[in-house]
Parts: structure tokens; C-alpha cells; sequence
């Protein structure tokens, strides 16, 4: 077991990072997806965390 780790770290180390950047990805495109909800007439929106709906 240890011969193989051994053998392959390298790969190991970018699938890692790969499937990390795969995930982190995934998670702020949802978060932005969520943002994107609300329209661009910020004084009908309910949902509007901007400061142009104070305005």
C-alpha cells in the first residue's frame, strides 16, 4: 500500500485538488444562483439585500 502511494502521490495530489476545485465550484454557483433571484427593479423586490433598494 505504502509502495503505491509512494509511486503515485503526484497523482493523488492533483485528482485532490481537482475534485476540490470541482466542489468549490459547485458551491458558488449556487450561492450565486441564489442571489440571482431577485429582479432588477430593486423597488418591487422583497428578496433584495442590496442597498439600491434603500435608496
Amino acid at each position: 500500500m505504502l509502495e503505491f502511494l509512494a509511486e503515485n502521490w503526484g497523482n493523488l495530489l492533483v485528482g485532490a485538488l481537482l475534485s476540490a476545485a470541482v466542489v468549490f465550484s459547485v458551491i458558488k454557483l449556487k450561492k450565486d444562483g441564489e442571489k440571482k433571484s431577485c429582479c432588477s427593479d430593486c423597488s418591487k423586490c422583497t428578496g433584495c439585500t442590496s442597498d439600491k433598494k434603500r435608496q
